[in-house]
Order: structure tokens, then sequence, then C-alpha cells
């Protein structure tokens, strides 16, 4: 992915970001917690109801309305399911972003 859309002030965030992998880590921890987590059961808290998971929610829907379009609830499904790997590539792309790889462009004119 070109990324000719940073400046050099943002890209530089970037490789201090991919720098700090606890840092890196927690912040794709908080845009997926939800999704990975919701209406899951862990040790020693109550029961959730699993149907508001996030890919379960919409086929409880299934439940509440007699007249259900499943074309419609499977590209649901899969649209969800494609926004969590957006999530998941845009994460593998920040990764790019390493001191190493930023090009040394020269200052100036070379020749002189």
């Amino acid at each position: 992915m070109d990324s000719n859309y940073l400046s050099d002030a943002e890209t530089k965030k970037l490789e201090q970001f991919n720098e700090d992998k606890v840092m890196k880590e927690a912040v794709r921890k908080c845009l997926l917690a939800y999704i990975y987590s919701q209406g899951t059961l862990r040790d020693g808290e109550p029961a959730y109801n699993p149907l508001q998971n996030f890919l379960l929610h919409p086929i409880s829907k299934v439940r509440q309305e007699p007249n259900v379009d499943f074309d419609a609830l499977g590209k649901e499904l899969f649209v969800m399911g494609e926004a969590v790997v957006a999530i998941e590539t845009a994460f593998q792309e920040l990764s790019r972003f390493q001191k190493s790889n930023r090009s040394n462009k020269p200052k100036g004119n070379i020749a002189l």
C-alpha cells in the first residue's frame, strides 16, 4: 500500500508506534476486544448472553422475525467478518513503518 498520503511527521509517529510492541498490542486489543470477547464466558464472571456476540446477534434476529431473508443475513455476516479482516490487515500494514524502511532522501543538491 502506498503511504504518500502521510506526512514525514506522521510516518515518524508510526515508526515510534511500531517500536513500542506493548502499545501496539494494547491498541490492537482495544480495537478488537468488543468483536472477539462480546458474549463470551469468563471465569469468575456472570454468564453473558451469547446472542449479544458480534456475529451471533444478527442470527438471533431470525427468532424474532418470521420472514427472514437468509441471503441478506448471510451478506450481513460476511460483511461483519470482512470488517474484522480489514482491521487485522490494517495492523499488518502498520508494521511496514519501521525506521529501517524509511528512504533516506538526499537533502538539497547531491551534486554539490
